[in-house]
């Protein structure tokens, strides 16, 4: 049964390392995702929800997306001539909605985000490529309440709740040498939470916190093998992520961001299967062993008040969470130096973000004995591409 943990592993990511899909807010993804002391819109639901209070507008709305590119690359010794390299490439293109609405009164905001935590993608591979078809999407979808209290003009608390949604699907086949065909699909709810501080202690300088809680994400599905359907339940064990932010103003039209982020993906180490089968149940554990990772990302953005425009780019680093040994066609998972940008127009109540990030990864290989002195190596890379656009109003 095998089989089916791989078609759930087999999950694409942008350019995060692990399974994070940090994509949500369209101005601060323009600015390099530099954006946990800089939230003070609706979008601080992710980035950081003591930002609500801070926000300029009694009300937004703020409502987008991303068309999400991963672009895989495995490249692995040619079958018909193992001396020889042969590449397989996977880009399959998702678009992930997501929309925030936020309302500040007095010294309290409060706000409702949808966003894709997690996952997000997938890979779709085809067998004249890899010697077979595999198609594989995995989203943890969050819909999210939070609040947000300003204690004075220079600090304020928030926290999220996250009401989380993750769903499934993977299909696997094959022509030759034998047919075969099979079909996983699954979902589950779970909870977790979050919190965030922002702190001004000057007007030109603000200093931000953001926590994204862990949780167990339990999938029940069914496996679909050629006529024969099982039923599984599946358990995965998501990290928690710890932000740190400063955001600078040098001067009037100029904003600056710098965030430091780590996440426990040692937490996700197993991922736990239980098939269901007229012959009782039977448990398949397979090793993921992610070790923790982090994020670096610089951003900031120049604004002409004048004429509602604002001008936007960024730079990141992420290091990658996988072990070489845990290195697959569903789990490539390099190093990754990345590039923002974006542009921002409001004209009166109304306001759009435009935002572009470009990754290039560090490729991958891992060599594997198959037998007594017969090594094979395997290549992985990844070079993620995504656009995002949001329309915002304000009151």
């Amino acid at each position: 049964m095998k089989k089916i943990i791989a078609g759930i592993a087999l999950v694409s990511f942008l350019y995060a390392g692990g399974w994070d899909h940090p994509v949500q807010g369209i101005r601060g993804l323009g600015m390099g995702d530099a954006y946990t002391a800089l939230a003070e819109d609706a979008t601080a639901i992710w980035w950081n929800p003591a930002g609500l209070s801070f926000q300029k507008s009694m009300l937004e709305v703020n409502v987008g997306g991303t068309v999400d590119m991963p672009m895989h690359v495995w490249k692995f010794p040619d079958p018909a001539n193992p001396s020889a390299e042969k590449e397989a490439t996977s880009n399959l293109v998702k678009i992930v909605p997501q929309a925030f609405i936020s309302y500040k009164l007095n010294k309290f905001g409060l706000g409702f985000g949808y966003y894709v935590a997690y996952g997000g993608g997938g890979v779709d591979w085809k067998e004249e490529d890899a010697g077979m078809d595999i198609y594989s999407v995995l989203g943890v979808m969050s819909f999210t309440p939070a609040f947000s209290y300003m204690i004075n003009e220079k600090f304020g608390i928030g926290a999220r709740i996250n009401i989380l949604y993750g769903t499934y699907e993977s299909k696997t086949s094959m022509s030759q040498p034998v047919q075969f065909s099979s079909k996983d699909e699954g979902s589950g709810w779970a909870f977790s939470g979050g919190a965030g501080i922002l702190y001004k202690p000057l007007d030109i300088l603000s200093v931000g916190f953001n926590f994204r809680g862990p949780f167990t994400l339990k999938p029940s599905g069914t496996h679909t093998e050629d006529t024969l359907e099982f039923d599984t339940e599946s358990e995965v064990d998501f990290p928690m992520t710890f932000g740190i932010g400063f955001g600078l103003t040098p001067m009037p039209n100029l904003t600056l961001g710098l965030d430091f982020e780590y996440t426990t993906w040692s937490t996700l180490d197993y991922f736990i299967t239980t098939v269901k089968t007229p012959m009782g149940e039977s448990v398949d554990t397979t090793e993921l062993l992610f070790e923790d990772a982090f994020k670096i990302k610089l951003g900031g953005e120049y604004a002409f008040p004048e004429i509602g425009l604002a001008l936007r780019t960024g730079f990141a680093y992420d290091k990658a969470a996988s072990p070489d040994s845990t290195l697959s066609a569903g789990n490539i998972d390099p190093d990754k130096f990345v590039i923002f940008g974006g542009i921002g127009y409001e004209r009166a109540n109304f306001g759009i973000d435009l935002s572009i990030l470009k990754a290039f990864g560090s490729e991958r290989k891992y060599e594997e004995e198959v037998a007594p002195g017969v090594t094979v190596t395997n290549k992985y890379n990844m070079n993620p591409m995504a656009i995002g656009v949001a329309l915002k109003y304000k009151l």
